[in-house]
């Protein structure tokens, strides 16, 4: 029953989801106000169209920024329960610790997931890879978020004692996540051909008229894969702290 309990954690960025709307509302606002600005500086920085050269320098960090920052408010949400009444956005010292190991465990799904563009054996091995190693890799943020200090071996721990049940969590996040980026791709398809005389006619109205798409194409981006981001994230927060809290008193 427990082992089921904890693999049920896959759906914990459902239930917040549908329990704080309106948090994630003002979040997403704030995901557009960021990126909007980030959006501005592209065009100034290029008179003449937009400074596509820069969005690697410029929007690479801010990416990071802005994903650091919205785990920390969804690890908020689910294992400070005294904070739950606060839009749980900042940047202070949870943020800061948590910076690095944000980007150092991007860099390893990066290369585990480098290899599922080519076909065949390489994509098997690296999918078997990636979700043999999920378990030991998935509680270090929560651990350390909790903690509030680096300490990495406790999600080593946790991992090791309960790898089981957080590779069935994992595998349901895997096909969650699979699924929808699947749905997304249709949706954008279907977009791109529903819209496609408007993008033409954008084209030939002149740089204004990319953007004001290009705007709404990232609008819905944000709001679309922040939502992903809570989805696959709230799920190690909820698993870390079903391990770690202490067992219910007996009737």
């Amino acid at each position: 029953m427990a082992d089921a309990a904890l693999a049920s954690s896959a759906f914990a960025g459902f239930r917040l989801l549908a329990r704080r709307p309106l948090t994630f509302l003002v979040w997403g606002l704030g995901a557009l106000a960021v990126w909007a600005a980030v959006l501005g500086a592209l065009f100034a920085a290029s008179p003449g169209g937009f400074g596509i050269h820069l969005f690697g320098p410029i929007g690479a960090p801010v990416l990071w920024l802005t994903a650091t920052i919205l785990i920390c408010a969804v690890f908020r949400l689910v294992l400070r329960t005294q904070e739950r009444h606060r839009i749980g956005l900042r940047i202070g010292p949870d943020e800061l610790r948590l910076a690095p190991l944000v980007l150092v465990l991007g860099a390893i799904a990066a290369v585990c997931i480098l290899p599922l563009v080519l076909s065949g054996p390489q994509r098997l091995a690296a999918t078997a890879i990636l979700l043999l190693i999920s378990p030991f890799l998935c509680l270090l943020a929560p651990a350390v978020f909790a903690t509030r200090r680096l300490d990495l071996l406790q999600g080593f721990r946790l991992a090791w004692r309960r790898y089981a049940s957080l590779l069935a969590m994992n595998l349901l996040i895997a096909g969650i996540y699979a699924t929808t980026t699947v749905l997304l791709g249709h949706f954008w398809k279907w977009m791109i051909l529903v819209n496609d005389t408007r993008i033409d006619q954008a084209i030939h109205r002149g740089t204004g008229a990319v953007g004001q798409m290009i705007g709404i194409a990232g609008v819905l981006a944000i709001l679309i894969y922040g939502a992903l981001l809570i989805i696959v994230t709230a799920p190690a927060a909820e698993a870390y702290r079903r391990l770690t809290s202490p067992p219910a008193p007996g009737p």
